[in-house]
């Protein structure tokens, strides 16, 4: 087997090194990324339409799947002090 040899196995595992990655889809850290902003999309709406009880609940049901996003977190901490500046 000659260069041509190798050159051809070598570029046939890069492409199914590749192939393999695009079919994997999106990382666990990606989708949960994903999840996040959908989750404060649906926040925000309900900030919107005056609802920051409902948000607040919502919040608080997701951090007792994932207690240590820290993102969410944040979040609720600010609804809470927005909640309580407003009563």
């Amino acid at each position: 087997m000659g260069i041509a040899g190798v050159g051809a196995i070598m570029l046939v595992l890069v492409l199914f090194v590749y192939l393999r990655s695009i079919s994997k889809g999106p990382s666990r850290k990606d989708r949960a990324q994903q999840n996040d902003r959908w989750l404060l999309d649906q926040v925000d709406a309900f900030e919107g339409f005056g609802r920051h009880q409902d948000a607040i609940k919502l919040l608080e049901r997701a951090l007792e799947s994932d207690p240590d996003n820290t993102v969410l977190k944040a979040r609720l901490a600010l609804l809470e002090s927005d909640s309580n500046s407003h009563s």
